[in-house]
Protein backbone atom coordinates (compact mmCIF):
# COMPACT_ATOMS: atom_id res chain seq x y z
CA UNK A 1 0.00 0.00 0.00
CA UNK A 2 1.35 3.40 -0.99
CA UNK A 3 -0.32 6.12 1.07
CA UNK A 4 -0.61 9.48 -0.68
CA UNK A 5 -0.99 12.68 1.32
CA UNK A 6 -3.76 15.05 0.24
CA UNK A 7 -2.79 17.94 -2.03
CA UNK A 8 -1.98 21.21 -0.31
CA UNK A 9 -3.86 24.41 -1.13
CA UNK A 10 -1.56 25.51 -3.97
CA UNK A 11 -1.50 22.04 -5.53
CA UNK A 12 -5.29 21.79 -5.33
CA UNK A 13 -5.74 25.20 -6.96
CA UNK A 14 -3.30 24.22 -9.71
CA UNK A 15 -5.11 20.97 -10.45
CA UNK A 16 -8.56 22.60 -10.38
CA UNK A 17 -7.36 25.37 -12.72
CA UNK A 18 -6.10 22.77 -15.18
CA UNK A 19 -9.34 20.75 -15.02
CA UNK A 20 -11.51 23.87 -15.46
CA UNK A 21 -9.44 25.34 -18.30
CA UNK A 22 -12.26 24.75 -20.81
CA UNK A 23 -15.16 25.25 -18.37
CA UNK A 24 -16.55 28.65 -17.39
CA UNK A 25 -17.51 28.90 -13.71
CA UNK A 26 -18.21 31.83 -11.42
CA UNK A 27 -15.87 32.74 -8.57
CA UNK A 28 -18.30 31.51 -5.84
CA UNK A 29 -18.66 28.12 -7.57
CA UNK A 30 -14.89 27.85 -7.93
CA UNK A 31 -14.44 28.61 -4.21
CA UNK A 32 -17.07 26.01 -3.29
CA UNK A 33 -15.34 23.47 -5.53
CA UNK A 34 -11.98 24.02 -3.83
CA UNK A 35 -13.61 23.60 -0.41
CA UNK A 36 -15.39 20.38 -1.39
CA UNK A 37 -12.34 18.86 -3.08
CA UNK A 38 -10.25 19.37 0.09
CA UNK A 39 -7.05 18.12 -1.54
CA UNK A 40 -8.46 14.91 -3.10
CA UNK A 41 -7.48 14.59 -6.81
CA UNK A 42 -10.21 12.02 -7.60
CA UNK A 43 -12.88 14.32 -6.17
CA UNK A 44 -11.47 17.23 -8.20
CA UNK A 45 -11.69 15.17 -11.39
CA UNK A 46 -15.28 14.04 -10.77
CA UNK A 47 -16.46 17.55 -9.88
CA UNK A 48 -14.85 18.93 -13.04
CA UNK A 49 -16.55 16.26 -15.16
CA UNK A 50 -19.91 17.08 -13.59
CA UNK A 51 -19.49 20.81 -14.25
CA UNK A 52 -18.47 20.07 -17.83
CA UNK A 53 -21.61 17.98 -18.37
CA UNK A 54 -23.97 20.42 -16.69
CA UNK A 55 -23.54 23.31 -19.17
CA UNK A 56 -25.42 25.86 -17.03
CA UNK A 57 -22.66 28.41 -16.81
CA UNK A 58 -21.63 27.31 -13.33
CA UNK A 59 -23.80 29.93 -11.65
CA UNK A 60 -25.42 27.78 -8.94
CA UNK A 61 -24.26 25.55 -6.10
CA UNK A 62 -22.42 22.56 -7.51
CA UNK A 63 -23.87 19.77 -5.34
CA UNK A 64 -22.14 16.39 -5.26
CA UNK A 65 -21.54 14.17 -8.32
CA UNK A 66 -23.49 10.90 -8.20
CA UNK A 67 -20.29 9.09 -9.18
CA UNK A 68 -18.67 10.25 -5.93
CA UNK A 69 -21.74 9.43 -3.86
CA UNK A 70 -21.76 5.91 -5.31
CA UNK A 71 -18.02 5.54 -4.74
CA UNK A 72 -18.21 6.62 -1.09
CA UNK A 73 -21.36 4.56 -0.48
CA UNK A 74 -19.60 1.49 -1.87
CA UNK A 75 -16.61 2.18 0.36
CA UNK A 76 -18.87 2.43 3.41
CA UNK A 77 -20.64 -0.80 2.41
CA UNK A 78 -17.30 -2.58 2.64
CA UNK A 79 -17.01 -1.57 6.30
CA UNK A 80 -18.40 -4.11 8.83
CA UNK A 81 -21.86 -3.30 10.19
CA UNK A 82 -20.78 -2.16 13.65
CA UNK A 83 -18.29 0.27 12.14
CA UNK A 84 -20.89 1.59 9.68
CA UNK A 85 -23.14 2.28 12.67
CA UNK A 86 -20.28 4.15 14.34
CA UNK A 87 -19.77 6.23 11.18
CA UNK A 88 -23.52 6.97 11.06
CA UNK A 89 -23.54 8.13 14.70
CA UNK A 90 -20.46 10.28 14.08
CA UNK A 91 -22.06 11.85 10.99
CA UNK A 92 -24.96 13.07 13.13
CA UNK A 93 -22.68 14.65 15.73
CA UNK A 94 -20.96 16.86 13.15
CA UNK A 95 -17.62 17.78 11.65
CA UNK A 96 -16.08 17.15 15.08
CA UNK A 97 -17.07 14.13 17.16
CA UNK A 98 -15.98 12.35 20.34
CA UNK A 99 -15.96 8.75 21.60
CA UNK A 100 -18.17 9.54 24.62
CA UNK A 101 -20.94 11.06 22.47
CA UNK A 102 -20.67 8.28 19.88
CA UNK A 103 -21.03 5.82 22.76
CA UNK A 104 -24.20 7.54 23.99
CA UNK A 105 -25.75 7.51 20.52
CA UNK A 106 -24.93 3.83 19.99
CA UNK A 107 -25.77 2.82 23.59
CA UNK A 108 -22.41 1.14 23.99
CA UNK A 109 -19.42 1.36 26.29
CA UNK A 110 -17.14 4.32 25.70
CA UNK A 111 -14.13 1.98 25.37
CA UNK A 112 -15.91 0.13 22.53
CA UNK A 113 -16.71 3.41 20.77
CA UNK A 114 -13.09 4.53 21.09
CA UNK A 115 -11.87 1.24 19.62
CA UNK A 116 -14.33 1.51 16.71
CA UNK A 117 -13.18 5.07 15.96
CA UNK A 118 -9.58 3.90 16.00
CA UNK A 119 -10.47 1.26 13.39
CA UNK A 120 -12.19 3.92 11.23
CA UNK A 121 -9.01 5.99 11.46
CA UNK A 122 -6.91 3.04 10.29
CA UNK A 123 -9.31 2.48 7.40
CA UNK A 124 -8.98 6.13 6.35
CA UNK A 125 -12.63 7.00 7.04
CA UNK A 126 -11.88 9.20 10.06
CA UNK A 127 -8.87 11.03 11.46
CA UNK A 128 -7.87 12.37 14.89
CA UNK A 129 -8.01 16.13 15.44
CA UNK A 130 -5.22 18.07 17.12
CA UNK A 131 -7.64 20.21 19.12
CA UNK A 132 -10.92 19.39 20.80
CA UNK A 133 -13.75 21.63 21.98
CA UNK A 134 -14.57 19.10 24.74
CA UNK A 135 -12.24 17.75 27.40
CA UNK A 136 -11.44 14.57 25.47
CA UNK A 137 -9.81 13.65 22.14
CA UNK A 138 -11.75 14.65 19.04
CA UNK A 139 -12.10 13.08 15.61
CA UNK A 140 -13.32 14.18 12.21
CA UNK A 141 -14.08 12.48 8.91
CA UNK A 142 -11.16 12.28 6.49
CA UNK A 143 -13.34 14.12 3.98
CA UNK A 144 -16.59 16.06 4.40
CA UNK A 145 -18.23 14.03 1.62
CA UNK A 146 -17.90 10.83 3.67
CA UNK A 147 -19.92 12.45 6.44
CA UNK A 148 -22.45 13.75 3.91
CA UNK A 149 -23.05 10.30 2.42
CA UNK A 150 -23.14 8.51 5.79
CA UNK A 151 -25.67 11.01 7.11
CA UNK A 152 -27.86 10.85 3.98
CA UNK A 153 -28.37 7.10 4.43
CA UNK A 154 -30.12 7.52 7.78
CA UNK A 155 -33.97 7.70 7.79
CA UNK A 156 -35.34 11.02 9.06
CA UNK A 157 -36.76 9.57 12.27
CA UNK A 158 -33.41 7.94 13.11
CA UNK A 159 -31.71 11.28 12.53
CA UNK A 160 -34.22 13.00 14.84
CA UNK A 161 -33.58 10.51 17.64
CA UNK A 162 -29.82 10.72 17.25
CA UNK A 163 -29.77 14.55 17.14
CA UNK A 164 -31.83 14.70 20.34
CA UNK A 165 -29.50 12.22 22.07
CA UNK A 166 -26.41 14.09 20.82
CA UNK A 167 -27.73 17.40 22.14
CA UNK A 168 -28.59 15.98 25.56
CA UNK A 169 -25.23 14.20 25.78
CA UNK A 170 -23.13 17.23 24.80
CA UNK A 171 -25.13 19.47 27.15
CA UNK A 172 -24.56 17.08 30.06
CA UNK A 173 -20.86 16.51 29.40
CA UNK A 174 -20.08 20.20 28.80
CA UNK A 175 -21.63 21.12 32.16
CA UNK A 176 -20.92 24.71 33.18
CA UNK A 177 -19.19 25.31 29.84
CA UNK A 178 -22.28 24.35 27.83
CA UNK A 179 -22.83 27.97 26.74
CA UNK A 180 -19.57 27.78 24.78
CA UNK A 181 -21.29 25.15 22.60
CA UNK A 182 -24.54 27.10 22.12
CA UNK A 183 -24.41 26.93 18.31
CA UNK A 184 -23.79 23.19 18.27
CA UNK A 185 -26.49 22.50 20.85
CA UNK A 186 -28.99 24.70 19.01
CA UNK A 187 -28.28 22.83 15.77
CA UNK A 188 -28.86 19.41 17.33
CA UNK A 189 -32.05 20.27 19.19
CA UNK A 190 -33.56 22.33 16.34
CA UNK A 191 -32.79 19.59 13.81
CA UNK A 192 -34.34 16.98 16.12
CA UNK A 193 -37.44 19.18 16.50
CA UNK A 194 -37.82 19.82 12.76
CA UNK A 195 -37.25 16.21 11.68
CA UNK A 196 -39.60 14.90 14.36
CA UNK A 197 -42.25 17.44 13.33
CA UNK A 198 -41.95 16.30 9.71
CA UNK A 199 -42.34 12.63 10.69
CA UNK A 200 -45.09 13.19 13.26
CA UNK A 201 -43.07 11.88 16.21
CA UNK A 202 -44.76 13.88 18.96
CA UNK A 203 -42.60 12.67 21.86
CA UNK A 204 -39.38 13.92 20.28
CA UNK A 205 -41.08 17.16 19.22
CA UNK A 206 -42.03 17.96 22.80
CA UNK A 207 -38.72 16.82 24.26
CA UNK A 208 -36.68 18.87 21.78
CA UNK A 209 -38.77 22.06 21.70
CA UNK A 210 -37.64 23.69 24.96
CA UNK A 211 -33.88 23.06 24.57
CA UNK A 212 -34.12 24.07 20.90
CA UNK A 213 -35.61 27.41 21.98
CA UNK A 214 -33.16 27.95 24.86
CA UNK A 215 -30.05 27.20 22.84
CA UNK A 216 -31.22 29.17 19.79
CA UNK A 217 -31.63 32.20 22.07
CA UNK A 218 -28.25 31.57 23.71
CA UNK A 219 -26.50 31.23 20.34
CA UNK A 220 -28.21 34.42 19.13
CA UNK A 221 -27.12 36.31 22.25
CA UNK A 222 -23.50 35.27 21.58
CA UNK A 223 -23.72 36.31 17.92
CA UNK A 224 -25.52 39.63 18.44
CA UNK A 225 -22.49 41.86 19.28
CA UNK A 226 -20.53 40.83 16.16
CA UNK A 227 -22.93 39.38 13.57
CA UNK A 228 -26.36 40.99 13.60
CA UNK A 229 -27.61 39.08 10.56
CA UNK A 230 -26.80 35.66 12.02
CA UNK A 231 -28.26 36.70 15.36
CA UNK A 232 -31.49 37.70 13.62
CA UNK A 233 -31.74 34.27 11.94
CA UNK A 234 -31.36 32.56 15.31
CA UNK A 235 -33.85 34.81 17.10
CA UNK A 236 -36.29 34.43 14.20
CA UNK A 237 -36.04 30.66 14.51
CA UNK A 238 -36.61 30.95 18.27
CA UNK A 239 -39.89 32.80 17.58
CA UNK A 240 -41.20 29.71 15.78
CA UNK A 241 -40.14 27.49 18.70
CA UNK A 242 -41.43 29.63 21.57
CA UNK A 243 -44.50 28.83 23.58
CA UNK A 244 -46.88 31.56 24.79
CA UNK A 245 -45.86 34.09 27.42
CA UNK A 246 -42.42 35.31 28.35
CA UNK A 247 -40.46 33.10 25.94
CA UNK A 248 -42.38 34.36 22.92
CA UNK A 249 -42.13 37.93 24.18
CA UNK A 250 -38.33 37.72 24.46
CA UNK A 251 -37.92 36.11 21.03
CA UNK A 252 -40.18 38.66 19.31
CA UNK A 253 -38.45 41.62 20.95
CA UNK A 254 -34.92 40.48 20.18
CA UNK A 255 -35.73 39.38 16.64
CA UNK A 256 -37.24 42.81 15.97
CA UNK A 257 -34.18 44.62 17.38
CA UNK A 258 -31.70 42.50 15.41
CA UNK A 259 -33.91 42.57 12.32
CA UNK A 260 -33.68 46.36 12.40
CA UNK A 261 -29.97 46.43 13.24
CA UNK A 262 -29.08 43.99 10.46
CA UNK A 263 -31.40 45.52 7.86
CA UNK A 264 -33.17 42.17 7.45
CA UNK A 265 -36.58 43.62 8.40
CA UNK A 266 -38.06 46.84 7.05
CA UNK A 267 -39.39 49.45 9.47
CA UNK A 268 -43.02 48.32 9.27
CA UNK A 269 -42.07 44.68 9.92
CA UNK A 270 -40.03 45.73 12.95
CA UNK A 271 -43.02 47.69 14.30
CA UNK A 272 -45.25 44.66 13.68
CA UNK A 273 -43.05 42.44 15.83
CA UNK A 274 -42.89 45.00 18.63
CA UNK A 275 -46.67 45.35 18.57
CA UNK A 276 -47.09 41.56 18.65
CA UNK A 277 -44.74 41.45 21.65
CA UNK A 278 -46.84 44.17 23.32
CA UNK A 279 -49.98 42.05 22.83
CA UNK A 280 -48.18 39.07 24.42
CA UNK A 281 -47.08 41.27 27.34
CA UNK A 282 -50.60 42.60 27.92
CA UNK A 283 -51.90 39.01 27.96
CA UNK A 284 -49.43 38.15 30.73
CA UNK A 285 -50.34 41.24 32.75
CA UNK A 286 -46.64 41.82 33.54
CA UNK A 287 -46.18 45.58 33.89
CA UNK A 288 -42.44 45.42 33.27
CA UNK A 289 -42.90 43.58 29.97
CA UNK A 290 -45.73 45.93 28.95
CA UNK A 291 -43.54 48.96 29.64
CA UNK A 292 -40.59 47.48 27.77
CA UNK A 293 -42.75 46.72 24.73
CA UNK A 294 -44.35 50.18 24.81
CA UNK A 295 -40.86 51.68 24.82
CA UNK A 296 -39.86 49.78 21.69
CA UNK A 297 -43.14 50.50 19.91
CA UNK A 298 -42.77 54.20 20.70
CA UNK A 299 -39.18 54.29 19.46
CA UNK A 300 -40.11 52.54 16.21
CA UNK A 301 -43.03 54.89 15.63
CA UNK A 302 -40.54 57.74 15.89
CA UNK A 303 -38.31 56.05 13.29
CA UNK A 304 -41.35 55.89 10.99
CA UNK A 305 -41.91 59.62 11.40
CA UNK A 306 -45.03 59.30 13.54
CA UNK A 307 -43.79 61.78 16.13
CA UNK A 308 -47.05 62.41 17.99
CA UNK A 309 -47.86 58.69 18.45
CA UNK A 310 -44.27 58.06 19.41
CA UNK A 311 -44.24 60.66 22.20
CA UNK A 312 -47.62 59.45 23.47
CA UNK A 313 -46.51 55.79 23.53
CA UNK A 314 -43.19 56.56 25.23
CA UNK A 315 -44.97 58.67 27.83
CA UNK A 316 -47.30 55.72 28.50
CA UNK A 317 -44.27 53.47 28.91
CA UNK A 318 -42.76 55.83 31.48
CA UNK A 319 -46.05 56.02 33.41
CA UNK A 320 -46.42 52.22 33.40
CA UNK A 321 -42.87 51.61 34.60
CA UNK A 322 -42.70 54.38 37.21
CA UNK A 323 -45.36 52.40 39.10
CA UNK A 324 -42.76 49.65 39.56
CA UNK A 325 -39.38 49.62 41.36
CA UNK A 326 -36.68 51.23 39.17
CA UNK A 327 -34.98 48.76 36.85
CA UNK A 328 -33.65 48.21 33.37
CA UNK A 329 -37.07 48.54 31.73
CA UNK A 330 -37.60 52.02 33.21
CA UNK A 331 -34.07 53.01 32.24
CA UNK A 332 -34.91 51.92 28.69
CA UNK A 333 -38.06 54.05 28.67
CA UNK A 334 -36.07 57.07 29.85
CA UNK A 335 -33.32 56.42 27.27
CA UNK A 336 -35.72 56.17 24.34
CA UNK A 337 -37.69 59.17 25.58
CA UNK A 338 -34.35 61.03 25.65
CA UNK A 339 -33.68 59.94 22.07
CA UNK A 340 -37.08 61.19 20.92
CA UNK A 341 -36.50 64.53 22.67
CA UNK A 342 -33.10 64.76 20.97
CA UNK A 343 -34.63 64.16 17.52
CA UNK A 344 -37.23 66.83 18.29
CA UNK A 345 -34.45 69.31 19.08
CA UNK A 346 -35.26 69.53 22.80
CA UNK A 347 -31.67 69.37 24.01
CA UNK A 348 -32.21 70.14 27.70
CA UNK A 349 -35.03 67.62 28.23
CA UNK A 350 -33.16 64.92 26.26
CA UNK A 351 -30.20 65.40 28.59
CA UNK A 352 -32.50 65.18 31.63
CA UNK A 353 -34.15 61.91 30.53
CA UNK A 354 -30.76 60.43 29.61
CA UNK A 355 -29.48 61.36 33.05
CA UNK A 356 -32.35 59.47 34.69
CA UNK A 357 -31.44 56.36 32.69
CA UNK A 358 -27.77 56.70 33.62
CA UNK A 359 -28.65 57.02 37.31
CA UNK A 360 -30.42 53.64 37.20
CA UNK A 361 -27.73 51.89 35.13
CA UNK A 362 -24.57 53.61 36.41
CA UNK A 363 -23.09 50.42 37.87
CA UNK A 364 -23.98 48.26 34.85
CA UNK A 365 -22.24 47.49 31.57
CA UNK A 366 -25.25 47.80 29.35
CA UNK A 367 -26.08 48.86 25.77
CA UNK A 368 -28.83 51.11 27.17
CA UNK A 369 -26.24 52.84 29.35
CA UNK A 370 -24.09 53.36 26.26
CA UNK A 371 -27.08 54.85 24.42
CA UNK A 372 -27.92 57.20 27.32
CA UNK A 373 -24.27 58.29 27.61
CA UNK A 374 -24.23 59.10 23.88
CA UNK A 375 -27.36 61.23 24.19
CA UNK A 376 -26.32 63.07 27.35
CA UNK A 377 -22.75 63.54 26.12
CA UNK A 378 -23.98 65.01 22.84
CA UNK A 379 -26.54 67.21 24.62
CA UNK A 380 -23.98 68.55 27.11
CA UNK A 381 -21.54 69.40 24.32
CA UNK A 382 -24.36 71.08 22.36
CA UNK A 383 -24.96 73.35 25.37
CA UNK A 384 -21.27 74.22 25.64
CA UNK A 385 -20.54 71.83 28.52
CA UNK A 386 -17.58 69.91 27.12
CA UNK A 387 -17.63 67.61 30.13
CA UNK A 388 -19.97 65.76 27.78
CA UNK A 389 -16.80 64.34 26.22
CA UNK A 390 -16.36 62.32 29.43
CA UNK A 391 -19.77 60.71 28.81
CA UNK A 392 -18.74 59.85 25.26
CA UNK A 393 -15.39 58.41 26.38
CA UNK A 394 -17.20 56.33 29.02
CA UNK A 395 -19.56 55.03 26.31
CA UNK A 396 -16.60 54.05 24.12
CA UNK A 397 -14.92 52.14 26.96
CA UNK A 398 -18.10 50.18 27.65
CA UNK A 399 -18.59 49.46 23.94
CA UNK A 400 -15.06 48.12 23.64
CA UNK A 401 -15.49 45.95 26.75
CA UNK A 402 -18.67 44.45 25.27
CA UNK A 403 -17.05 44.22 21.80
CA UNK A 404 -20.15 45.79 20.26
CA UNK A 405 -19.07 46.97 16.82
CA UNK A 406 -22.13 49.19 16.30
CA UNK A 407 -21.67 51.04 19.60
CA UNK A 408 -17.91 51.38 19.08
CA UNK A 409 -18.49 53.08 15.73
CA UNK A 410 -21.22 55.33 17.15
CA UNK A 411 -19.05 56.35 20.11
CA UNK A 412 -16.12 57.20 17.84
CA UNK A 413 -18.39 59.21 15.56
CA UNK A 414 -19.64 61.32 18.45
CA UNK A 415 -16.12 61.82 19.83
CA UNK A 416 -14.71 62.66 16.43
CA UNK A 417 -17.44 65.21 15.76
CA UNK A 418 -17.08 67.06 19.06
CA UNK A 419 -13.30 66.97 19.16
Amino acid sequence: VVELARLDVDETEGMVSALLAQIEVTAPVRAELLERVAGNPLYALEYARMLGDRRDGGDRSIGTPETLRDLIAARLDMVPGDLRSTASDASVIGDEFWASIVADLGRRAEADAREALGTLVRRGVAEPWERSSLDEPAYGFSHALIREVAYSRLPRLDRARRHLTAGLSIEARAGERASEHADLLARHFVTAFELASATGEGRIVEEARDPAFRWSMAAADRAAPVDASRAFDLYDRAVSLAGPGGDRFAALMRSAILGRRSGRLDADAVLGRFEEALAVARATGDGSLIGEALTRVGSQLGALGQAARSRETLAEAVRELEELPPGRALAGAYAYRAEEEMFAGHVRSSSEFAGRAIAILEHESDELLVMALHIRGDARCSQGDFGGLDDLRHALRLSEEEQSTTDIVTSRNYLGEWR
